[in-house]
């Protein structure tokens, strides 16, 4: 399985990733401190995009470690939409994509539907928004399994309420893994 994005929601997808039991997590994203969250969650290896600059590298990077084929399953979390086609090219032939990171209007992107879809037999799965019972099963499985995922550690900065503007800054420039707003 392969991760696009390494913020709270990246993060969270190698944790169920890892608990549905992929035998592989590889993450592609950025900085360095959420890069390390994720291989301390459980992922196998992470790329940064910043080193490998182009679309073109971090596919070769993921086909590089599944032995040329591709991932069994991509996850778009980062909120790119240039994300959407660059996750296409690292899926294998009969592969699922599922986009859980475009819940706000990025903008539009080109896909060649012969290549990225029918040619691979790709399903493309998205997920947008939830209803309270997800919200309260996530929390459950959270607290049955806060021992080994250790989600407070993720919180890399507290804020007052008068600093929710920094934080949402902070989080922007992804100068913090997640940040926490306490009135």
């Amino acid at each position: 399985m392969v991760v696009q994005g390494s913020g709270p929601v990246g993060l969270n997808a190698v944790i169920f990733a890892r608990l549905s039991g992929a035998a592989s997590v590889l993450v592609v994203g950025a900085p360095e401190a959420r890069l390390a969250a994720a291989r301390r969650l459980g992922a196998e290896d992470a790329c940064d995009i910043d080193a490998r600059k182009t679309p073109a590298e971090r596919v070769g990077w993921v086909r590089e470690r599944t032995h040329g084929r591709g991932a069994d399953v991509v996850i778009e979390a980062s909120g790119n939409p240039a994300a959407v086609p660059e996750g296409l090219e690292m899926l294998r032939d009969a592969g699922r994509y599922v986009v859980v990171g475009q819940y706000t209007d990025g903008g539009d992107v080109a896909i060649n539907p012969h290549r990225h879809i029918n040619r691979r037999h790709a399903e493309i799965l998205g997920c947008w928004g939830y209803e309270f019972t997800h919200l309260h099963r996530a929390l459950q499985m959270m607290a049955r399994h806060k021992d080994r995922f250790r989600w407070r550690e993720l919180v890399t900065r507290e804020y007052g309420l008068e600093e929710a503007g920094q934080a949402l800054s902070d989080m922007e420039a992804m100068r913090v893994v997640k940040a926490v707003v306490r009135p």
